[in-house]
């Protein structure tokens, strides 16, 4: 597994309900909400939403979301998700 993945994508969520994605050469902020394990982001406060995560972990080193995404293929019974893996940053 690549531990020092470049370029380094970092995501900074703050109090105010904003987070900030830096990484690339850009800074972009989001608006997010929590309702129980679900993680709501947004591009604007009022938009609609841009997508729905579940929290599937969240300690002191660690955040893993769950993204659910379309099928790639017809027919029931079908799951398709995306896992995404934070590690805390070390100051």
């Amino acid at each position: 597994m690549d531990t020092n993945p470049t370029p380094r994508e970092v995501h900074v969520y703050q109090p105010d309900k904003t987070m900030l994605r830096q990484g690339m050469g850009e800074e972009k902020v989001y608006y997010y909400e929590l309702e129980g394990a679900q993680l709501f982001i947004r591009d604007l406060p009022n938009s609609t939403i841009r997508n729905e995560q579940e929290i599937i972990r969240l300690d002191s080193t660690q955040l893993v979301l769950r993204k659910n995404k379309k099928p790639q293929f017809e027919g029931k019974n079908q799951q398709r998700y995306e896992l995404r893996y934070f590690s805390r940053l070390r100051p």
